[in-house]
């Protein structure tokens, strides 16, 4: 038990010693510089970024049909699965979408 005791103590005594440091923050200028870095750079990373999202629904879309049809469901319901994850994406800009903005850009 001894060895368990000294074991919770050293941690202990990191704990606090990280605790009573100091809080690390990015630059004020941080923001504004990141964006002129990839600014002419972020709107390949955009078109980039929506590629890769349309072939992973087109490609999620098909093996979900796939998987039920191969479940035995019926087209109905295979329809039915497919267009409910189809508005479930459609409502995600309006539920809480503002919050994943940074102030710096706006986006």
């Amino acid at each position: 038990m001894g060895e368990l005791d000294f074991q919770e103590e050293e941690i202990d005594s990191f704990l606090r010693r990280s605790m009573s440091a100091p809080v690390p923050s990015l630059p004020p200028e941080f923001d504004k510089r990141v964006i002129r870095k990839i600014g002419p750079e972020a709107g390949k990373l955009k078109r980039f970024r929506k590629t890769v999202l349309a072939g992973y629904t087109l490609t999620s879309a098909v093996v979900s049909v796939v998987a039920m049809r191969g479940q035995g469901l019926a087209w109905g319901w295979v329809d039915a699965a497919l267009l409910g994850a189809l508005a479930t994406c459609a409502l995600v800009p309006f539920i809480g979408g503002r919050s994943t903005r940074t102030p710096a850009t706006g986006h």
